[in-house]
């Protein structure tokens, strides 16, 4: 005889029920009631009367154990890493700034950070002559101390910043840069001497 769909419906539903049964709590979706909880998890609540005031007396809640009562509720920001410059090659500068003002060694400088963003970073290299790569993050301004690297007089610069490609002058010391609105970068001006 061949079950019908109410029987196998039926057998369907007893398994179900019989799996839940055995499985316990927090199986099949079920989530775990606070009473199966352990106890040392949650913080003691004191047993002390009402005061006069009808407020408590004494400590209401102790702090879970292994936590310190003089500890913040939150951690203060993270900090950034220290900016630094390796002076052989590739020339690598790698700079985390929350300001223009802070210490930033190497041939490349943060000029000015995105507008409403906290922190910026850039990283250069010098990968192989006359190139010159810089990808930045939250930067609007940035200034490259052309001058600083080892070029070849006979052969073309190129800077590749953010994945964008350009070719530079020679005839000037520093180049600073700006992004635009689009993401792109455009040379504001070239200079013969640091000029912020």
């Amino acid at each position: 005889m061949r079950p019908t769909y109410g029987d196998t419906r039926r057998t369907t539903l007893v398994f179900m029920a019989s799996w839940a049964a055995l499985a316990g709590p927090g199986v099949g979706g079920c989530s775990r009631s606070p009473q199966d909880e352990p106890l040392k998890q949650r913080p003691a609540i004191s047993t002390t009367a009402p005061g006069p005031g009808g407020g408590l007396t004494g400590t209401a809640v102790e702090p879970p154990s292994g936590q310190r009562r003089d500890q913040p509720a939150s951690r203060p920001a993270s900090t950034l890493p220290a900016s630094s410059y390796d002076p052989n090659p590739p020339y690598t500068v790698r700079l985390n700034v929350s300001s223009p003002d802070d210490d930033q060694p190497g041939w490349l400088r943060i000029l000015q950070i995105d507008e409403g963003r906290p922190a910026a970073s850039a990283t250069g290299v010098f990968p192989e002559q006359n190139l010159i790569e810089v990808d930045t993050q939250n930067v609007r301004r940035i200034r490259v101390h052309v001058a600083h690297l080892p070029l070849s007089a006979h052969r073309r610069i190129v800077l590749r910043i953010d994945g964008q490609g350009m070719e530079l002058s020679r005839r000037h010391e520093f180049l600073q840069l700006e992004r635009l609105k689009t993401g792109e970068w455009t040379v504001l001006r070239q200079v013969d001497r640091s000029a912020d």
